[in-house]
């Protein structure tokens, strides 16, 4: 199966073309620390099968418990200790950095002061991942979240990093890619980047295309990590602009949900691979700009990929290089391995409830199918903003 073929990006080679997308997990302490669980759940991860694993959406400023940082130094060791929990088990380590944007701010009116604090960030985050020992990293620019606030087309700004030009949108990013690259010259980008926002004046396939051509033959990126939708701007308010969660449906916050959140975590009622047609159409373009496969960034088709026998189907059809399968792998973390093996048929299966993303609304994201998932929502074990079940250590 090509699925479970080798590919170098970047210079790293992966052991197949299966990859665990970056998802929040809330197993981080207090302080935003590694803890245990953290790396043995990456540990879990990589053991299954996966051949790249993304970590989280790591924070590179200040945020709520329970959610991974790399803002200051102290979170170095932590961090490396995951990466050598992946690597022991023969996967490669990317990290997601993520700036989510102050919540007092829209990308119409955040001061240059702000933005030029974010790059920095960015580009500190990045020293400090390679420090780490991370193979790879990636921006997340797409969601509800500072890049893609600046790429979207619904940036009206009047200065140079925003408006109708799109070299004026792509200013913040570029900045951070040159920031970086400048800093760590040999630590390969990769980027998290919607097809499209599925919002009314947002990006389409024919903004998202001309991006996706500039950040493989312009700006070097060896990898996109394709996504749709998740934002918020069409979604229905439920009780005022509270955390700008822009994932699938109305969750225990009753924050925003709408058809843009639903096509970032597309869940049971939506066909398999709904957003791959989109992810097809970047690689074409990708592959247009930049024609050498070994130089051009690798397309990571994803949403609603069930099986491997699927994701076969997507890479088979040349739709993309790797498939990015979340919910799947969080449901039966042997998926990957199961598949190599011709045991598909002994996955647990992934029904697309979506109860992980209500599960990470209460701070601590779990599939429901997990046993003592099943009692703990039986039980109502949810405390505060975390899920207490035993003390955790944290690597210090």
């Amino acid at each position: 199966m090509l699925l479970y073929e080798p590919i170098t990006i970047g210079g790293v080679e992966l052991r197949n073309r299966v990859v665990w997308p970056p998802t929040v997990m809330f197993r981080g302490d207090m302080q935003n620390r590694v803890t245990q669980e953290s790396v043995d759940f990456y540990r879990s991860i990589a053991k299954g099968g996966a051949g790249m694993v993304v970590v989280e959406a790591v924070f590179i400023n200040p945020i709520v418990p329970g959610l991974l940082c790399i803002f200051d130094d102290m979170f170095i060791p932590g961090l490396k200790a995951i990466v050598d929990a992946i690597h022991e088990e023969g996967a490669k380590a990317s990290i997601q950095l993520i700036d989510p944007m102050p919540l007092f701010f829209t990308v119409d009116n955040i001061p240059m002061e702000w933005i030029k604090v974010s790059q920095g960030q960015y580009i500190a985050a990045a020293k400090r991942a390679q420090q780490a020992g991370f193979d790879i990293i990636e921006l997340h620019g797409a969601h509800g979240y500072i890049i893609s606030y600046f790429l979207s087309l619904r940036n009206k700004r009047k200065d140079d990093y925003g408006g109708s030009k799109l070299e004026n949108r792509m200013r913040f990013l570029n900045e951070v890619i040159d920031g970086i690259n400048a800093e760590c010259p040999d630590l390969p980008i990769g980027m998290r980047l919607n097809a499209d926002e599925f919002i009314t004046g947002g990006n389409t396939l024919k903004q998202t295309t001309e991006i996706a051509k500039i950040l493989s033959a312009e700006k070097g990126l060896v990898y996109l990590n394709l996504t749709a939708g998740g934002k918020h701007e069409d979604a229905v308010s439920i009780v005022g602009n509270q955390l700008k969660w822009p994932y699938a449906r109305k969750g225990p916050h009753n924050d925003y949900h709408g058809y843009s959140g639903h096509r970032s975590m597309p869940p049971a009622y939506m066909p398999d691979g709904v957003n791959v047609s989109l992810h097809e159409a970047i690689k074409v373009a990708v592959e247009e700009a930049t024609p050498d496969f070994d130089k051009r960034a690798k397309v990571f088709a994803c949403g609603k990929i069930p099986t491997p026998e699927f994701a076969e189907e997507i890479l088979q059809a040349g739709k993309a290089d790797c498939v990015s399968v979340c919910r799947a792998q969080l449901c039966d973390p042997e998926w990957a391995n199961k598949g190599k093996e011709g045991k598909s048929d002994e996955i647990r299966k992934c029904v697309y409830c979506n109860h992980c993303m209500d599960a990470c609304g209460y701070g601590y994201t779990e599939c429901l199918q997990w046993p003592e998932a099943k009692e703990r929502k039986k039980t109502k074990e949810y405390k505060g903003g975390g899920l207490v079940i035993t003390p955790l250590d944290v690597y210090k």
